[in-house]
């Protein structure tokens, strides 16, 4: 399997989660459309075997989601987006891609994308204190990164996110929250890693 580095997936080295780091806001047609592309500048997971952990500062080297295979944890990701400078704009598009690292079997799976309440690196973010703070789903993606099988690391992205942005600039609000888990948390097949330093927002909009 070819080596992944963040300079072959993002074409440079990631800075610091702390200071969120713009892909590009630039026109792209004579129309006026503008593009906007973001990478979240917090994430953590939670663990429904451990409901009182929290993974701001411990197990982080990649973002789980599903049932973990040949264990027990099921583990859910989320991740946190500055959209402040999209104040006042009109949403055209908005799509969500993450890099996928590895899952359990060369077939596609599926992964469901939510929107979820807001994180904040300052508190704890746990399965049991977050359990209802899953909004509603947005998309579905599948994909397959078998390790064992050779294939290489996917993207994958969630389109028609237009109408979760335009609600979180009308708002005011400075964050767009979104957090991956299976569709179906008893499958072991439905099990991945991500690269959670590849998850980004795209958008298109107009002023």
């Amino acid at each position: 399997m070819p080596m992944h580095t963040r300079r072959s997936v993002l074409g440079f080295v990631a800075a610091s989660f702390v200071a969120p780091a713009v892909l590009s806001t630039e026109p792209a047609s004579a129309s006026g459309t503008l593009t906007f592309g973001q990478y979240a500048d917090q994430w953590t997971m939670i663990n429904q075997a451990q409901p009182s952990t929290s993974y701001w500062a411990y197990d982080r080297d990649r973002a789980k989601v599903g049932l973990e295979y040949g264990s027990t944890p099921v583990w859910r990701s989320v991740f946190r987006i500055d959209v402040a400078q999209l104040a006042g704009a009109l949403i055209d598009d908005a799509a969500f891609a993450i890099t996928l690292d590895h899952t359990p079997t060369g077939s596609p799976t599926p992964v469901d994308l939510w929107t979820t309440e807001a994180i904040d690196p300052g508190s704890p973010v746990t399965w049991d204190n977050f359990a209802g703070s899953w909004l509603s789903r947005v998309g579905t993606a599948f994909g397959s990164a078998w390790t064992a099988g050779g294939q290489p690391d996917q993207e994958l992205r969630f389109s028609g996110l237009a109408a979760v942005v335009q609600r979180t600039v009308d708002k005011q609000e400075r964050y767009v929250t979104l957090g991956l888990r299976a569709p179906e948390e008893t499958s072991k097949t439905q099990w991945k890693k991500f690269y959670a330093e590849t998850a980004r927002l795209v958008v298109t909009y107009q002023r």
